[in-house]
């Protein structure tokens, strides 16, 4: 029986590793005939074949999982900060905030001065300033703000646009193979109604894949670099810090929880998309492996039976 059992394991063992190299070539199979397009031509105008549409579709999938799965290490975050603070010594403030932007390599995307009044009394300056600063400096150039005024009021926000940013990537990778297979078709080209159907969606795929450029730069800008709007009251004396109640206290915290129950929510939902193919892929050869080995069981039952019979 021990010596049965033992055959039984490993011939589960070899069959995982047969469909697993079977499953192997027939990716590569797959990658070698996506360097193939094939075009038809009726009445005179250009249209792909399905072979052709299937292997772009399949290439830009694959673009899209390996994107999706370098994003997931490194997620795309854009960062924001509101803050109103109050200072005793306004220009002291506005200077030392100006130098620290620039020693942190960032800088000042607009600023708003309103000055003092001499026909008012009691009419104090205040500014408004929008300041990008590099994403890693952020929190601590919000700490430094903190301690060297006084913060009335503070608002962060944390937008993740990682599938966002890697949808729009991977439509501008499967532009970029729409266009090398078209500029091989334009040289083939023998017709003057050929060409100028495959230049007109040249330019189409040119003005697409600008647009994509586009919203990528500006991604990349709110993601390198988080955005403070800063406003500055100068006042007489300051106000005195407001200590949170208990209720106040609990509200922040459960809020504070809902946020990371949430924020673990998407992480994981994300992460299973990512990896559901894989998943499926196992699950139907472990599934396979159990009913064969079943099989083989079942038989040499059969045959010890017999055997003992006799």
């Amino acid at each position: 029986m021990k010596r049965n059992r033992w055959l039984y394991y490993f011939t589960i063992v070899g069959i995982l590793l047969f469909l697993t190299a079977c499953g192997s070539a027939k990716y590569t199979e797959l990658d070698n005939m996506s360097s193939q397009a094939t075009i038809s031509q009726t009445n005179g105008n250009i249209h792909y074949s399905d072979k052709y549409t299937q292997e772009t579709e399949a290439e830009g999938g694959n673009d899209n999982d390996r994107v999706a799965q370098n994003e997931n290490m490194n997620r795309k975050l854009i960062k924001t900060v509101s803050m109103d603070v109050e200072t005793e010594e306004f220009d002291t403030l506005l200077g030392n905030v100006r130098k620290r932007v620039n020693e942190l390599e960032g800088y000042v995307e607009a600023e708003e001065i309103n000055a003092r009044s001499y026909y008012i009394s009691n009419n104090n300056r205040s500014a408004f300033m929008s300041i990008r600063i590099p994403s890693n400096q952020l929190d601590n150039f919000v700490k430094e703000v903190s301690e060297i005024s006084n913060v009335i009021w503070k608002d962060e926000n944390i937008r993740d646009v990682t599938l966002q940013y890697v949808d729009i990537e991977s439509h501008k990778m499967a532009l970029q193979i729409e266009q090398e297979r078209l500029f091989e078709l334009l040289e083939r080209a023998e017709t003057m109604e050929d060409i100028i159907t495959i230049e007109s969606r040249l330019s189409e795929i040119r003005y697409e894949s600008q647009n994509y450029e586009s919203q990528l730069r500006v991604m990349n800008n709110q993601i390198e670099y988080s955005t403070i709007s800063l406003h500055i009251e100068e006042v007489q004396k300051l106000t005195p810090q407001k200590e949170k109640g208990a209720w106040e206290k609990i509200t922040e915290g459960f809020a504070n929880s809902l946020s990371d129950i949430w924020q673990g929510i998407q992480n994981t939902t994300i992460g299973f998309i990512i990896y559901l193919p894989y998943l499926i892929l196992w699950g139907a050869i472990i599934l396979i492996c159990i009913l064969i080995g079943r099989k083989i069981y079942k038989k040499k039952n059969k045959i010890q039976k017999k055997e003992k019979e006799n």
